[in-house]
């Protein structure tokens, strides 16, 4: 299950943490974003139970977006090992994702 932002320290549970971790950013008037959120979690939940899925909502973490240069949405990170190896734009199918995974 996705954990929000600000439920999680970004530094111990990102930064310094082994494995892999997607950083998912999201607005509630993005349809895009709420296509690409069950996907996510269907392979959060089913393919990948050490993936962490974290939901970051753009209009409270703006800061937190800006440090990130998110522009456009949805916007997903992959950080494997604290270190950010993928930056995704748009809506993805559940096969590209996995694709990406595969190589993290």
């Amino acid at each position: 299950m996705a954990l929000e932002f600000e439920l999680i320290d970004f530094q111990s549970d990102v930064l310094e943490k082994k494995g892999v971790s997607i950083i998912f950013f999201h607005a509630n008037w993005c349809r895009n974003c709420r296509s690409l959120l069950p996907i996510l979690e269907d392979l959060e939940e089913s393919l990948y139970p050490d993936l962490q899925l974290i939901t970051v909502d753009v209009e409270r973490h703006v800061s937190f977006s800006d440090d990130y240069d998110v522009v456009s949405l949805p916007t997903s990170l992959i950080f494997k090992d604290g270190v950010l190896v993928h930056s995704i734009f748009g809506l993805h199918s559940k096969d590209y994702f996995e694709e990406l995974l595969k190589d993290v």
